[in-house]
């Protein structure tokens, strides 16, 4: 197995501070001694609206003289969307992905299951009908250029290792793929193990991060007599120290046969003690990730 630096973790979303460019995090990932880099298919990293020919190259270039390899690109598209004219809009950038990907000589594009989101206004066996379809397109045309399509259970429709399983033999491409996420499974509640035993061969990326919960937060309401809502916060943790079973995932990869990339990823809002974070808290955080995973990875 590879150890890989998702770049979402310094796009400037999560911390106090501005993105740094893919030129600085190929850097970065080397010196640290990740092997790869996740490339973020997204504005401010690597929007295909703003890579052309010529910083394509650049970026290859670099990645070639720092021994950092490009295993997969991670596209933002939303499948599921109600309305087919906006379904058609996330085509067009899924297409742009796997353009950019096949110019990168990037070997897979990761695709949610839908988006972010579950819609309340249609019915989920619709909105699932239509990543489907929506999935069949894009393992299309990425067969037409030797990109494979990584799907990810996620928060849309396709959330679970089950889901994604189901959703890969309905549509039915040789170049789908599924692209596991263990903390995902943990919220999930899920058991590692069966998942990557389950997925097996058709895995061929995975992120991994680590979170504790902390104590719910209340909202107080009246319906007349008092009642609550319990919320439950995840805190971003360093990897080993969370709820996410990360030394069963590396071994249960290890027992099928995976050598594919795992990504690191800082991929969600946290604190330090109520405080917005800096860039030195993620690089504490990218730091620690890499020596854990090359530890347990032995």
């Amino acid at each position: 197995m590879k150890i890989c630096l998702h770049t979402i973790s310094y796009a400037g979303l999560f911390y106090d501070g501005p993105p740094l460019p893919l030129e600085d995090q190929i850097v970065k990932a080397s010196s640290l001694g990740y092997e790869g880099i996740e490339i973020v298919a997204k504005r401010p990293l690597a929007s295909p609206l703003d890579l052309d020919r010529e910083k394509i190259n650049r970026l290859k270039e670099i990645a070639s003289s720092y021994n950092i390899e490009f295993p997969i690109l991670a596209a933002y598209a939303d499948l599921a969307k109600p309305y087919s004219l906006d379904r058609e809009k996330e085509l067009l950038y899924g297409k742009e992905c796997i353009e950019l990907a096949y110019q990168l000589e990037i070997p897979y594009v990761r695709f949610y299951g839908g988006g972010e989101r579950v819609y309340e206004e249609v019915p989920f066996w619709k909105q699932w009908e239509y990543v489907r379809e929506c999935l069949k397109w894009l393992a299309n045309f990425a067969s037409k250029v030797g990109v494979g399509i990584a799907l990810e259970p996620h928060t849309s429709v396709v959330q679970t290792h089950e889901d994604a399983l189901d959703m890969v033999e309905q549509v039915g491409a040789d170049n789908l793929a599924i692209c596991l996420d263990p903390p995902l499974l943990a919220i999930h509640k899920e058991d590692v193990v069966k998942a990557v035993e389950a997925v097996g061969d058709l895995m061929v990326h995975a992120h991994i991060m680590d979170f504790i919960r902390k104590p719910v937060l209340v909202e107080y309401r009246s319906l007349p007599g008092l009642t609550v809502l319990e919320l439950t916060p995840l805190q971003t943790v360093p990897l080993g120290e969370g709820e996410v079973r990360v030394k069963e995932f590396i071994k249960a990869c290890k027992k099928i046969g995976y050598r594919g990339h795992v990504s690191y990823e800082v991929c969600v809002p946290f604190h330090i003690r109520h405080k917005k974070p800096t860039i030195e808290d993620v690089d504490r955080l990218v730091k620690h990730a890499v020596k854990y995973l090359r530890k347990i990875m032995g």
